[in-house]
């Protein structure tokens, strides 16, 4: 059964149009249009995906310094949300610097927003962009502050970093969903190329 459309904002009509029109292009240039989208809900189930990294950033870290560390204060889980909160932002935002350095207008392809019915931040891109790029710029975020974060708690001792390094994992679940899907689905030896759903989370794919 198709999925029930929601209602659209002003923006996501704009890039709908603009969609449309890029759409049009790469079709009358031979290009065969997929769909590689996701749901709201499904991209952040994709959490479970980042499970295996958490689990050994955990032992890594507990394996150093053991659970002497994790009794925190309520100052210190406040500062947490808020750091939290601090780098979904930065995710976003490390989104869309990589995207946009291979994107043909560059920072002027990218524009941010928050689905407010899920409370689920985003990033697109409204340039098509291939392979490599997009995935380049759809991991980075999860290695910068997966990765890093988690590799820094290690090294310092730090557990509140430690946390926001596991926290920024699961953040990155819905971001490889999308990275498994083109993985899986891209044809090898054709020009392929994937352009950001206007309104949906995931991508759409245009093979040559």
């Amino acid at each position: 059964m198709a999925r029930k459309e929601r209602a659209l904002t002003a923006r996501e009509e704009k890039r709908k149009a603009e969609f449309a029109v890029t759409s049009e292009k790469l079709t009358a240039q031979g290009y065969e249009q997929k769909d590689l989208t996701v749901s709201v809900v499904q991209a952040n189930l994709g959490s479970l995906l980042m499970v295996p990294f958490c689990l050994i950033g955990a032992f890594l870290y507990l394996e150093k310094y053991g659970f002497g560390r994790w009794v925190v204060s309520f100052d210190s889980w406040l500062a947490f949300i808020v750091g939290f909160l601090a780098l979904c932002v930065v995710h976003e935002g490390i989104h869309g610097i990589c995207w946009g350095i291979f994107a043909k207008n560059h920072l002027k392809s990218i524009e941010f927003g928050i689905i407010w019915s899920m409370a689920t931040p985003y990033c697109t891109c409204r340039d098509p962009l291939n392979k490599g790029q997009y995935i380049f710029g759809g991991v980075m975020p999860t290695v910068m502050l997966g990765f890093g974060l988690t590799a820094v708690s290690i090294v310092t001792g730090s557990f509140f970093l430690f946390l926001l390094g596991e926290a920024m994992f699961l953040g990155g679940g819905g971001d490889f969903l999308i990275l498994l899907l083109i993985l899986r689905r891209a044809p090898k030896g054709r020009e392929v190329l994937f352009l950001d759903h206007p309104y949906e989370c995931g991508v759409v794919m245009f093979i040559k």
